[in-house]
Parts: C-alpha cells; structure tokens; sequence
C-alpha cells in the first residue's frame, strides 16, 4: 500500500480526521478525480461535520462507481444533513438494492420520511434499522446508533404514541444515559422522572470531566445542566436559572466561530445582493409556490426558533422546521464574491434551494392536514397561551425563552 495513503488510513482510524484532511490535501492534486482518496477525504470531512465539502468527495466517488455501498450509503446520510431528504431516499434506495442487511441506509430513510412528516413509513424503517443494529437492548443501536435512537423517540411522539414513547424512553434509560430521549420524557410526564435518572446525571457531570477534548466535555455537560434546569423549573427557580446560566457557558466556551464574524459575513453577502440584479433569480422560481409562506431569518439565539413555535401555534398554520442552507451553503460565500463563477454556481444554489424548500413546504401547506411537526413546542404553546392573562405574559415569555436554549445547545 502506498505509505501516504497507509499514513491517512492510521489517522482516520485512531479520529485524527483534521490532521487526516492535511495529509490527504498534500497528495489530491495529483489526482483530484481518484476513487480512493475522494473516499478517504470524503470520511475525514464528514467526521468533522463539513457536509458540503464531504458530498463533493462522494458525489466524485459515485461518478467513478454507482455500485459502491459504502459511498451511496455516505451520500443519502449527507443529504439528510443539509435537508434535501428526497435525494437521501433516492440514494437510499440504491444503497438497499446492493445491501438490504446493513441498517445504515434504512435509519437514513427513517430520518428523512420524519423531516417529510411521513411519520408511518419513517416508523417503518426506523424499526426495520433497529432489528438489523440487533434489537433495542443491543448495543450496536443505543451506543453506536444514538441518532437512530433519538430519532425513533420523535416519531413516537409525532405521532401522538406518547404511551410507546415511554416504554422506549424507560428501555433506553434502563441501558444507557441518553439526554434526547430523557428530555423529552420529562417535557410528556414529569412524574416518570425518577431518582435514578437524577442520580444518573450527577455521575454524567462528574464523568464529562474525565472527557480529555473540550468540545465532547462541555456537550456532554451541557445536556446534562439544560435538563436539570428544566427538571428544577417549576420546584426551585434559582436553582433552574442556575443550570441554565451553566449550560450557556459550557455551549459558549466550545463556539468555534464568534457570532460577530457570523454577522459580518451576514452583512457582506447582504450588501452585494442589494446592488445585485436579482431578476433572473426571481424569475426562476414559481411565485405561487411561496403563496402563503412565511420565511424566518435571524442569527443564531436570535429568537427565530421560539418565533416559529409561536407561529405553529396557529390552527392554520404549519411549521416547516430549521432549514440549515444558509449557514451550511453559504457559509463561504463572502469570501468568494470576487470570482463570478462562484457568485453564479452561489445563484444557482439559491435557485435551488428557494425551488425545493418552496415545492416541500406547499406539498405539506395544501396535501396534508395540521401535523403535529414540532409536538412539545406546539403542545406548550398551546396550553400556556391559552391561560396566559395581560400581566403575566412577561414571566411566560421568559419561561418559553429559557425552555428554547435547550434545542440551540
């Protein structure tokens, strides 16, 4: 084997994946088409969450070879990363053609048909994907699948199975700490909280000390501090606020990127798309499609998720979920204004995503009868505001607002 490529294969292996990219880009010019190492690159990128860059690796691997499991099982995982869940269950589908006895490709679909609100064909696969991880008590799925488990506990709940969600929330908890499937557990039936699981968290904050890398400490701290904080709400405010504070801090201490450079990059895409004659972007989208549509944008912790469940508590109103397009496409657009090609492959991105996100939510708005998409948000919202009278809505709107930074951490 070649010792470079021996090298980045080591690297990977023992999740060295940043130090892997570096390895890997020394030798990609040489062959920037070459199955193998857009493959090894593609792994290095995905392992540290940049789903863009991955996707070209894979999407270079698949025009070299249709027929690879490993790189159509990568591909439908990244397109449910960056929301175009109807190319997830294409590639899907390709995957399970080849492989019909691997789970990855049908916890992808269960992802997908979720986030397409198809929650009986996402129930379907979610179950189909456990069996094949081993069944709910192996460790394959709750240790090695812990998206796969979150993700069937939302499709309980979205579809109002709150008895099964329990009975899966007491499974998971009784093998492992999961701080997804406890949260919510708390947030249906408070009394199903039990000393145990308290006793749980007290040895998760002490063991996320032990946790040598900054980021995996302070997100297993984090969840830890959110859920206690609002376990303590309604029983010691002081105590709530304080886990909060917490929580915040851990989250704040781990951003790799201050908000203010977020916002100046913001600002800089903002101000060449003013002075940008945008008539050909218009004119490629259907204006009827976005007939009745509402689009929230804002910065992160800027309020935008608590002013959608806010909207969703509409009867007529239906909540179309965080679309990631913006800060995951665009991300690097304002340091490539300067180059027209670029700007036009950004256009067309936009056009794209514009066109999809539009077709999706008009499917949903004019096929499908109110769904209950974002279920403790809309449940909560629903009760407070309805008992909610002119002098307390300030303590209500506090309470909504702290109860939020759990789902930003």
């Amino acid at each position: 084997m070649n010792p470079n490529l021996s090298k980045i294969i080591d690297l990977i292996n023992t999740d060295n994946f940043a130090k892997a990219e570096i390895e890997i880009r020394k030798i990609y010019n040489d062959n920037p088409r070459d199955f193998k190492i857009n493959k090894l690159l593609g792994h290095s990128l995905l392992a540290q969450r940049k789903y863009n860059l991955a996707l070209k690796c894979f999407e270079r691997c698949y025009e070299k070879n249709e027929n690879d499991y490993d790189t159509l099982l990568n591909l439908s995982y990244l397109f449910t990363k960056i929301q175009f869940y109807e190319q997830s269950i294409s590639f899907c589908e390709k995957a399970i053609n080849i492989n019909s006895k691997h789970p990855g490709a049908y916890q992808n679909l269960a992802i997908s048909f979720f986030h397409l609100n198809r929650y009986e064909e996402a129930e379907l696969n979610s179950l189909k994907s456990i069996e094949l991880c081993g069944g709910l008590e192996s460790k394959n799925f709750y240790e090695i699948a812990t998206e796969l488990v979150s993700i069937h506990g939302d499709i309980l709940l979205a579809q109002k199975k709150e008895d099964e969600f329990i009975n899966y929330a007491k499974k998971i908890l009784g093998l492992t700490y999961d701080q997804n499937v406890l949260i919510k557990l708390l947030r249906l039936d408070r009394k199903q909280i039990t000393e145990k699981y308290l006793k749980n968290i007290d040895e998760v904050l002490i063991k996320s000390n032990e946790l040598i890398r900054k980021v995996d400490r302070n997100t297993y701290a984090s969840g830890a501090h959110f859920f206690l904080a609002e376990y303590y709400n309604k029983i010691d405010q002081q105590k709530s606020e304080e886990h909060y504070v917490i929580g915040n801090q851990l989250i704040a201490d781990m951003q790799r990127e201050s908000l203010f450079i977020r916002q100046k990059t913001v600002n800089t895409v903002c101000n060449y798309f003013k002075d940008l004659d945008v008539k050909d972007l218009v004119n490629s989208i259907d204006p009827q499609k976005g007939e009745g549509l509402i689009f929230v944008l804002g910065m992160p912790r800027s309020g935008t998720t608590l002013t959608e469940s806010v909207l969703g508590a509409a009867n007529d109103i239906v909540a179309g979920g965080e679309k990631s397009f913006f800060s995951l496409q665009l991300h690097q657009t304002a340091k490539d204004l300067g180059n027209p090609e670029k700007v036009k492959a950004i256009i067309h991105l936009v056009i794209v995503m514009f066109t999809h996100t539009l077709s999706t939510l008009h499917r949903h708005w004019v096929r499908k009868p109110k769904n209950l998409i974002d279920h403790h948000h809309l449940q909560m919202l629903t009760v407070i505001f309805a008992e909610c009278d002119q002098k307390s809505w300030q303590e209500t709107a506090y309470q909504i607002a702290t109860s939020m930074l759990i789902n930003h951490a």
